[in-house]
């Protein structure tokens, strides 16, 4: 299985157009945490997604990035660029 990573960056409507898409996938977070390292405020979620589980990450240098199989990340790039045309 290709693991992918992509990253939205800190595009307000990118974030609220993925959180409709998890929702709509019926996403459910396995677990989540967060901490500061240095000037690094990082949250990081683990969702399940079907079978297939996917990690958010979200920070104040990257923004959010969206980690896990190919398909499904690439599946959930796709409806989130369909939300924002």
């Amino acid at each position: 299985m290709q693991i992918e990573t992509i990253v939205l960056g800190d595009d307000e409507k990118k974030f609220e157009a993925l959180k409709l898409v998890l929702k709509e996938l019926g996403a459910i977070k396995v677990d989540s945490s967060s901490g500061v390292a240095g000037s690094v405020e990082l949250e990081t979620w683990i969702l399940k997604v079907g079978i297939d589980e996917i990690t958010i990450e979200s920070d104040n240098y990257e923004g959010v990035s969206i980690r896990g199989p190919h398909q499904i990340v690439s599946k959930i790039v796709d409806l989130i660029q369909q939300k924002i045309k």
